[in-house]
């Protein structure tokens, strides 16, 4: 069963994701604010600025433009 969370900017519900999938996807200069042992979480909603989020940290990664 896969965890899911809901994003803190639409609320809508995500899709739990590796951390090294975070590491790999984000700009080089973020990559140190990717912590190994907290949980992220995969927007779905393409609409919506953010792309991971953490709930623990409250950490979240937003598209960029």
């Amino acid at each position: 069963m896969e965890e899911k969370e809901y994003c803190p900017k639409c609320h809508e519900i995500g899709e739990k994701v590796k951390n090294i999938t975070v590491k790999h996807m984000v700009s080089e200069n973020l990559m140190g604010k990717v912590v190994d042992e907290e949980t992220y979480y995969l927007c779905m909603n393409e609409d919506c600025d953010a792309v991971y989020y953490n709930l623990n940290n409250e950490k979240v990664f937003i598209r960029k433009t």
